[in-house]
């Protein structure tokens, strides 16, 4: 009997504290349109950005390249890098069936000697990389040939020139 009183009045206490936060709440409210509140103005351009950016990427998508038909196909490194990107992968898997019907490829690596102190080794090692990913994809080693050039000014890459079966 008692705990049933006891529990009657701590639900009612509760209640009371409950009505006066609520109360305190509504006396802080402000009659500002929160659709024109900073916060709410900068998260609208921020969600704009965002929507125009996936509209653009969308776009950039529709628009690439025919790497399957392209030849001489072109891989893009970093200046100070050797390391195939996951886009520069998918460029190789677009090119998988003609890579492995060829009779030959050449790749050419390029890195300009102006701007990279062993761009010799870097040229080399860009085609090596580009190499190294076709034949895991069930290029023939053997029918791949590696250049490289560093006498062409600002270019990074690395070039693969399929020549078609007879």
């Amino acid at each position: 009997m008692i705990a049933k009183n006891t529990l009657k009045m701590l639900a009612s206490g509760l209640g009371i504290a409950s009505l006066l936060v609520l109360a305190g709440c509504a006396q802080n409210q402000t009659l500002e349109d929160p659709a024109q509140s900073p916060v709410a103005q900068e998260e609208k351009a921020k969600t704009k950005a965002t929507e125009k950016a996936a509209a653009a990427g969308a776009q950039s998508e529709e628009k690439l390249p025919d790497y399957a038909n392209m030849n001489p196909v072109p891989i893009e490194f970093e200046k100070l890098s050797v390391k195939l990107r996951d886009a520069d992968k998918q460029i190789l898997v677009r090119i998988k069936d003609r890579a492995q019907k060829a009779k030959k490829l050449i790749i050419t690596g390029y890195c300009d000697r102006k701007q990279v102190g062993n761009s010799k080794a870097a040229a080399i090692a860009r085609a090596n990389a580009v190499k190294s990913e076709l034949v895991r994809m069930g290029v023939k080693p053997a029918a791949v040939r590696i250049k490289h050039a560093t006498d062409v000014a600002n270019k990074h890459a690395a070039e693969i020139e399929l020549v078609a079966s007879t």
